[in-house]
């Protein structure tokens, strides 16, 4: 069972001007999960935008001005947050655009694809991450602590997530047509599909160990090469699933999988029934 973790009582102070502080004390070395919620217009306590629970860890070697807001491991966490999110940005930029991309390429279209849905989704989660950085270093600006190039390293992340919104945006509106035609064709190749699956079906069961005109060890070797056979309509069902997944539609590929499921049943039986004849 996990472990179970302590409530530790919390002190909130209104400080009028739209900010709270909580205060908390921990009683011995550990982690701290923060979960912040606050009361919405219909009276219901809901978390913050990005819903995040946050950690803290205490350590008895740390020293006391970390303690503080505007201490030196406040100050290791706004270059550390910094530079993540930079990084990110630039791996998000990277991904969306699509020049010098080959967008007929089915996996490299749904690589953009994904990132799209993911900047996207993201969305509220980054614009957080961005309001609590800008929030830290307003109390280093109070104490007269903040150092010029977190401020301008911020004011150039803001404005960097405001275009990746709009490459996002653009790219999703250009990639859109490319996105319907190559779900469309992949649609075709999963009914295509489950078309040779139902005709390998009926062909097998015209073959000699079906009909029981061979021996039982040569109808057993052949019937253990069914499951050879059986590897290649797997990797197109891999290949076509992934991409219907990725294309949202993940569930039209369950009929080609219950069809191959159901053809190795059928192998399995007549393989037992084959090993009872050799008995008998």
């Amino acid at each position: 069972m996990p472990p179970v973790k302590d409530q530790i009582p919390v002190e909130i102070v209104d400080t009028d001007d739209g900010k709270y502080h909580c205060k908390y004390t921990v009683q011995h070395e550990g982690t701290v999960d923060i979960k912040i919620e606050f009361e919405d217009d219909k009276g219901k306590m809901v978390p913050l935008r990005g819903g995040a629970v946050y950690k803290a860890a205490f350590v008895n070697k740390a020293k006391v001005t970390d303690n503080t807001m505007h201490g030196g491991a406040m100050d290791k966490y706004i270059k550390r947050e910094l530079d993540r999110v930079a990084h990110h940005m630039a791996d998000s930029k990277k991904e969306l655009v699509t020049k010098d991309k080959d967008l007929k390429d089915v996996k490299v279209l749904l690589n953009v694809k994904e990132q799209v849905e993911r900047t996207q989704n993201d969305a509220d989660k980054i614009t957080h991450e961005l309001d609590q950085l800008d929030e830290s270093l307003k109390l280093f600006v109070e104490k007269k602590q903040a150092k010029d190039s977190q401020l301008k390293a911020l004011a150039k992340l803001n404005k960097e997530w405001v275009d990746l919104k709009k490459i996002a945006k653009d790219t999703k509106k250009e990639i859109a047509p490319l996105v319907d035609q190559e779900m469309d064709k992949n649609n075709l190749l999963i009914k295509k599909l489950e078309e040779e699956i139902t005709q390998f079906t009926q062909e097998m069961k015209k073959r000699e160990f079906f009909q029981y005109k061979c021996g039982t060890v040569v109808a057993l070797e052949k019937l253990n090469g069914v499951f050879d056979e059986l590897a290649v309509f797997e990797e197109k069902i891999k290949d076509y699933g992934e991409n219907a997944k990725k294309f949202g539609k993940p569930e039209i590929i369950h009929k080609a999988i219950k069809d191959v499921d159901g053809i190795k049943v059928i192998v399995e039986n007549m393989k037992l029934l084959w090993d009872h004849i050799e008995l008998c």
